[in-house]
């Protein structure tokens, strides 16, 4: 994997608006040990663009540059309830109702819901990198590195 391409960069002034130049995965660095002992402060993580997200993941939650207001685009949580549709969701002009993604966060433990329409990209956690290879999580590629 070739770390330039497929490490997800984000500044306030250089927000994302798709994942075209990320391929199947990408890597984030992570900072803090809120979801240690799964991954520490400074761990390489590994996100699947192409994966479906499901309830317990740890995904990467892109909001859309519209609807970050200063806050950084990119988080990571934990998901409560998986999000029923496909992104970017764009509501019917007619409806009122609005599904959300029912997220925990590992710092105070509270769950938010997050509107669809927000939404960029939820990115479930794959593996963690660790110098020349990725440790993939047992439910992926039998655990093994590659």
């Amino acid at each position: 994997m070739d770390t330039a391409k497929n490490t997800a960069k984000t500044t306030q002034m250089e927000l994302r608006t798709d994942f075209s130049d990320t391929g199947d995965e990408y890597r984030l660095r992570n900072t803090g040990n809120e979801f240690a002992p799964e991954f520490a402060d400074g761990d390489e993580v590994v996100f699947s663009t192409t994966r479906k997200h499901k309830e317990g993941d740890i995904v990467a939650l892109w909001l859309k540059p519209e609807y970050t207001r200063g806050r950084p685009q990119v988080s990571l949580w934990r998901v409560d309830m998986a999000l029923g549709c496909r992104l970017p969701y764009t509501p019917h002009p007619d409806s009122e109702v609005s599904p959300v993604l029912m997220i925990r966060s590992a710092v105070d433990g509270k769950t938010r819901a997050i509107r669809a329409q927000h939404i960029l990209g939820v990115h479930p956690k794959v593996g963690v990198f660790y110098g020349q290879s990725v440790h993939y999580d047992a439910t992926e590629n039998g655990g093994a590195a590659r």
